[in-house]
C-alpha cells in the first residue's frame, strides 16, 4: 500500500466521521500532524486538548461543617416559610372573625322572619370540619 493510497483513505475517512471538505480536512491533518484521531476529537470538542481544572479535593472537616451549614441552611428556609404561612394564616382568620362580626351586626337588624333563615345557615356552617393550624413563634 503507497502512502498516497493511505493519505487518501484517512482523508476520507476524517471526511465520513466530520462535515469538513477535503480541503478542511488536509488543512486539519496537517495541523495534527496526520493524526486523524485529533482531527476527530477537534470536531466532536474544538477545547479537547485543553487541561481541565481539577478541584482541590476538600478534607473530611470541610466535607462535614459543609454538610452542616446545607441542613441548617435547609432548616432556615423551612422556617422561614412556615412563619409567612402562619402569618398569612392569621391574617385569614382576623378577615373572618370581622366577616362573622359584621354578620351578627346584620343579624340584629334582621326582623325575625330573616333571622330564622340566617340562623340555618350559620349553624350549617359552623358544623362544616375545621383545620388545625400550628403557630410557630
Amino acid at each position: 500500500m503507497s502512502s498516497t493510497t493511505r493519505e487518501k483513505e484517512v482523508i476520507n475517512l476524517v471526511m465520513r466521521q466530520t462535515d469538513y471538505t477535503e480541503e478542511e480536512a488536509v488543512d486539519r491533518l496537517k495541523k495534527w500532524n496526520n493524526n486523524y484521531i485529533n482531527v476527530i476529537k477537534e470536531y466532536l470538542n474544538p477545547n479537547f486538548d485543553q487541561p481541565t481544572q481539577k478541584s482541590k479535593p476538600k478534607t473530611l472537616n470541610q466535607q462535614m461543617m459543609g454538610e452542616i451549614r446545607q441542613f441548617m441552611d435547609d432548616v432556615y428556609v423551612k422556617f422561614e416559610n412556615r412563619k409567612k404561612y402562619n402569618q398569612y394564616i392569621n391574617v385569614l382568620r382576623e378577615m373572618h372573625q370581622k366577616k362573622q362580626e359584621e354578620k351578627k351586626k346584620n343579624a340584629e337588624t334582621l326582623s325575625d322572619t330573616e333571622m330564622v333563615g340566617a340562623t340555618v345557615a350559620e349553624t350549617a356552617a359552623e358544623t362544616a370540619p375545621k383545620i388545625k393550624i400550628e403557630e410557630v413563634e
